[in-house]
């Protein structure tokens, strides 16, 4: 079992700081409600064509870009007769659904085929055919899957997905920002397979190639969603408690193929040269004017690692993590917002991080000083 390092919280008195309102003040926490999906429950009248909607995934708009769980799908090859992702409706948001789902044709996989679940519930049972929409943003165009679900062991008919209608120079497809098609698949599903309370739908791709998905929805009406326009996020920022923010900071960095916290960080028992975070790939500090769209670099290193930045309470400096290039910790370093001035302010074979100010003046932050090893999800 893999274990990763403990951390644990200390702060830095720092001198007196001015009380004002900051101009960018935890714009990076605004940013993350602002990136995140609401549940997924049934809302808005894009809805209303598919009568009684038992339970939604994704916005009908023609993109994938809501969806951000991304599956090694190699990795699961040897899986047999088990799901390789499970969602929970009312419980997991839609960014924690799938932005595709693989095939028999794909990735050399010899035939083997994936399955999801959506776990819902229902408040009756219903003794008449219900439909599964699945909204199709893009799909091979020569070969489509064909669609396998079942619900509670009750299977449907298999329906083949969508195919057509994209030249091979489209094969290249953005999940994060392109628009793609809006092309529904409705299955119906077979009278009494939904009962009052717990659910499960299972999907298997087989016979075809892969699907990224627009959008799902269960609902007793066989009519697709009405197509929304894409989201306008400046608009949705303007009208937020922020509108009159002009600025935003952020960091560029390689993401590391560990979703664990610790992982961001620290290494395995088993070899602490094992780092399971990219080292050496470089990062950068920016800044975006929400208006025009420009972004300037404040502070760049081609192979140093940044993260955690956060603004003080007059906007002129920023405290962040920093492992220059070479080194092996992250400790902690301030800057002027306008890239000069940098100075170290912790020093040591650990790692701190996650830092911010407080209005009385002081640094709050983690840090692994700690130097213990935890059990994977054994922590508190």
């Amino acid at each position: 079992m893999p274990f990763g390092k403990q951390a644990c919280l200390g702060t830095i008195p720092m001198r007196t700081m001015t009380k004002k309102s900051c101009f960018y003040a935890f714009i990076l926490m605004f940013i993350s409600c602002l990136a995140a999906h609401g549940r997924s429950t049934p809302s808005g009248p894009e809805w209303s064509p598919c009568g009684n909607v038992i339970f939604r995934i994704g916005r009908p708009d023609g993109r994938t870009s809501e969806f951000r769980h991304w599956i090694k799908w190699e990795d699961h090859v040897a899986t047999k007769d088990k799901p390789v992702h499970r969602f929970v409706v009312g419980k997991h948001r839609d960014r924690e659904w799938l932005t595709m789902h693989a095939s028999t044709r794909d990735l050399k996989n010899a035939g083997h085929s994936f399955i999801t679940e959506i776990e819902f519930e229902s408040d009756c049972d219903y003794d008449r055919p219900l439909y599964f929409i699945i909204g199709s943003a893009f799909y091979h165009a020569t070969e489509p899957s064909l669609i396998h679900i079942d619900i509670n062991d009750c299977k449907a008919e298999p329906v083949r997905a969508p195919s057509g209608g994209i030249e091979p120079v489209h094969f290249r497809f953005n999940a994060n920002t392109d628009q793609g098609f809006f092309r529904p698949t409705v299955i119906e599903i077979p009278k009494g397979a939904v009962v009052k309370g717990k659910n499960v739908l299972r999907t298997t791709l087989a016979d075809g190639s892969w699907i990224f998905f627009d959008y799902l929805v269960l609902c007793d009406k066989p009519a697709p969603p009405k197509q929304l326009p894409p989201k306008d996020l400046k608009t949705a920022f303007r009208g937020g408690p922020m509108k009159d923010t002009n600025e935003i900071l952020f960091v560029v960095r390689k993401p590391g193929s560990d979703e664990h916290w610790y992982a961001n960080f620290g290494y395995y028992a088993a070899d602490h040269n094992h780092f399971p975070f990219p080292i050496g790939t470089g990062s950068k500090m920016q800044i975006l004017n929400v208006d025009t769209g420009a972004v300037r670099t404040i502070f760049e290193d081609g192979e140093g690692m940044m993260r955690d930045p956060q603004i003080d309470y007059d906007g002129k400096k920023v405290i962040f993590s920093y492992m220059p290039a070479g080194k092996r910790h992250y400790n902690l370093y301030e800057i002027n917002i306008d890239g000069g001035g940098l100075r170290q302010i912790t020093r040591g074979d650990w790692d701190d991080i996650e830092p911010t100010y407080t209005a009385s003046g002081d640094i709050v932050f983690c840090s692994s000083r700690a130097k213990r090893l935890g059990p994977v999800k054994k922590q508190p």
